[in-house]
């Protein structure tokens, strides 16, 4: 019978009674497909568009059709997008796309952060890490993970009509399909569907974490894992979220005491606007209310490049010549901590830590015990006569009411918060790890706990360590040099670097 591809087959779902019931023959067809289907989904469907070149390199863009639900693949397909890039000299003709070798190439995929941020673009000046990724002969595929950018998306406002229309519970399971175990399902399918034997990883912050998942799901795929920032904390316990914030709060806290000592005049400002709020919160540009908490998140920027300046600014902004918070000061707050454009970030972000268990909303819980709540409560740190701190890369339920965005969803986020989730490590796996990874570890990450990190490293590839001389499977660059955002800062120099340690052309040191 005729090879239905899944992107024809919603179409074939509306014709459908009406062929069965003209052409008999057809209609078992069809009905075999569906049933084979649901055993198991076929490969990918795979759709090309045209090249597009800039000076520096030539991309090309995939669409993959997988299951939203790989436990479930009869149910629906959603669109995975990956966007290909290559050296101009590495562009096939025209029309030979189809007729490449992929086994004698070397692909890299490149993981971004999140969960719920969409791949990079690029652009006529693309360097960085990229540049030095064609150079070592790879094609970059940047793929956008489900839920994001050109991907099938969850956007605020689709996830908003769904809640309305399907309830909150339905809506949570069907982003309960968007954590980091699917997103290395469907790599795998564009892998297959590719043709591509083996690739190697670049996995950033959470893409870190989706590589280590990567390692244990399917570690015969891999040629090698490159991690920025990205060694999951916890990976035997599962439940990591409780232990994690309790190990980046001081971290956090750390973070403020170098913004106050390269800003000391922010101390008195950081209170004017405190004080301002706590007597009367301010209404956001698009409809939500700036509270003295929310005003404190901006502390997220804390560990990223030029984070503490960027905070600055939006400090000096802050007020009008008649003494209300300005417009400007409003925006630049709303910038940064609400997320319409990226609601997976607040709704799933505490799920990336569990591991056979429930989040609850542990940020919320770790800030509210005694020795947090003393330094991180703004109210107390102005009855003390203490600065006022600022928080980190952390969600909490009271940002469901607080960004107008995020408001319809709030039952969802609740949904989410008590779900139990399944397992998303293979320890066992991960202990008999034989694939190079090389990890850049950030001494003062206030995004991903150091010690924390140091511990998953000495976990993966540990049944391989001689009993005698010890040692460790992952090759770590550990620095102080960058705090989060290394990748983005230095770029060429890491991904050299860790490429060499992967591949032991290091110099042992």
């Amino acid at each position: 019978g005729e090879d239905f591809s899944d992107h024809n087959s919603h179409m074939l779902t509306r014709v459908n009674h009406k062929v069965k019931s003209v052409v008999p023959q057809v209609g078992r067809v069809w009905r075999h497909y569906k049933t084979t289907r649901a055993r198991a989904h076929a490969a990918s469907a795979t759709h090309c568009t045209m090249w597009t070149s800039f000076p520096n390199l030539a991309t090309f863009d995939h669409t993959f059709q997988v299951p939203l639900d790989y436990a479930n693949p009869a149910d629906r397909n959603i669109s995975i997008f990956v966007r290909e890039l290559r050296k101009p000299s590495d562009k096939p003709e025209a029309g030979a796309e189809a007729d490449e070798k992929k086994s004698d190439k070397k692909y890299l995929v490149y993981l971004q952060g999140g969960p719920g941020h969409r791949a990079g673009r690029p652009t006529e000046g693309s360097g960085g890490w990229i540049g030095a990724a064609l150079d070592a002969g790879f094609r970059v595929l940047l793929l956008d993970q489900r839920g994001t950018g050109l991907s099938t998306r969850a956007s605020t406002g689709m996830l908003t009509r769904m809640a309305k229309r399907d309830g909150a519970t339905a809506t949570a399971d069907y982003l309960s399909n968007f954590r980091a175990d699917n997103i290395v399902r469907d790599c795998e399918e564009i892998r297959k569907s590719l043709g591509i034997e083996k690739w190697t990883l670049l996995g950033q912050s959470f893409g870190g974490f989706c590589s280590v998942q990567y390692l244990s799901q399917a570690p015969d795929a891999l040629q090698e894992a490159l991690l920025t920032g990205g060694l999951p904390p916890l990976v035997a316990e599962s439940n990591a979220a409780d232990g994690t914030y309790r190990a980046l709060f001081p971290h956090v806290r750390a973070q403020n005491a170098k913004f106050y000592k390269r800003f000391p005049g922010d101390v008195a400002a950081v209170k004017r606007i405190v004080e301002r709020l706590l007597e009367s919160p301010a209404k956001l540009p698009m409809g939500g209310t700036l509270t003295a908490r929310g005003f404190q998140c901006l502390g997220i920027m804390f560990g990223l490049l030029s984070g503490f300046e960027t905070v600055h600014y939006i400090i000096e902004d802050a007020f009008d010549a008649d003494g209300e918070l300005s417009h400007e000061f409003l925006a630049g707050v709303e910038r940064i901590v609400g997320c319409s454009e990226a609601p997976l970030y607040l709704l799933l972000h505490e799920s990336i830590y569990c591991n056979n268990g429930t989040s609850n909303w542990a940020c919320e819980r770790v800030r509210n015990e005694p020795e947090n709540f003393a330094l991180f409560d703004a109210q107390t740190a102005i009855d003390e006569g203490r600065p006022i701190l600022f928080t980190g890369e952390m969600m909490f339920p009271w940002m469901l009411d607080e960004l107008s965005e995020m408001a319809p969803l709030k039952e969802v986020g609740h949904e989410l918060a008590k779900r139990e989730w399944p397992a998303l490590y293979d320890v066992d796996c991960l202990k008999t790890c034989k694939v190079p990874v090389a990890a850049a570890t950030y001494v003062e990450d206030m995004f991903v706990q150091f010690d924390l990190a140091r511990e998953t490293a000495r976990i993966i590839g540990s049944e391989h360590r001689d009993a005698t001389l010890g040692g460790e499977h992952v090759r770590q660059l550990m620095t102080s040099a960058y705090n989060h955002s290394g990748l983005r800062e230095d770029g060429a120099v890491l991904f050299k670097e860790l490429l060499a340690m992967a591949r032991d052309e290091h110099p042992v040191r």
